[in-house]
């Protein structure tokens, strides 16, 4: 969850910092305009024809797209580094999938969107979360992705465990961890490799 606004912290501050750049430098003469002006419904009236200038309203439009893109990018290409996010980095947690690798690039662009529908804008799937004993989130579960510590590493071997889970008119399949039962060391998992290293030994939560 701290990791989480962390990320949505630099991302909003990257939004502000490219709007004022469009829109607090105001030439001087509108400057003077507004330290000239009678009253606020005057300055008002100066503000508005400012900010419906073509002109201006192409470079917001433009910085807005900008911002989007950088915002896609940061929250998928750094996942696919160890290091993570700079949510991730500050918090010391990290993305893995099953075999304890950085998720693939399909897999990160599924969960980014599938976060931003199931945790919201308040982060609403990060508080359901804490019901689930390996504090994996919804979107996580859903994309089969799981977040760790940094310095976690495997409690020892695991299987693969296809789980099943209603939520209203929807059925969501996601692939759990589970250690490998005794007697079974080296048999296959359930993907037909050998047996995967990813019940990890210190669970973080779940982090966008």
């Amino acid at each position: 969850m701290v990791s989480f606004i962390i990320d949505q912290l630099f991302i909003m501050g990257l939004l502000f910092a490219l709007l004022a750049g469009t829109v607090l430098p105001r030439p001087p003469e509108v400057r003077d305009r507004l330290a000239a002006a009678a009253d606020q419904a005057e300055r008002s009236r100066i503000l508005k024809s400012y900010n419906e200038n073509p002109a201006i309203q192409a470079r917001q439009v433009n910085n807005t797209r900008f911002w989007l893109v950088a915002a896609v990018l940061y929250h998928i290409g750094l996942r696919r580094t160890r290091g993570g996010t700079v949510g991730h980095r500050l918090t010391g947690i990290r993305l893995i999938d099953c075999h304890n690798e950085p998720p693939a690039l399909r897999v990160l662009v599924k969960r980014f969107f599938s976060a931003m529908l199931l945790a919201g804008p308040f982060g609403a799937s990060y508080f359901l979360c804490m019901k689930n004993p390996k504090r994996q989130s919804m979107h996580d579960r859903w994309c089969n992705t799981w977040v760790v510590r940094s310095d976690a590493t495997p409690a020892g071997p695991g299987i693969l465990v296809h789980r099943m889970k209603v939520l209203s008119s929807w059925v969501i399949r996601y692939l759990d961890i589970e250690p490998m039962p005794e007697g079974q060391s080296g048999a296959p998992n359930a993907t037909g490799e050998a047996p995967i290293g990813g019940q990890e030994s210190s669970p973080a939560g779940s982090s966008f």
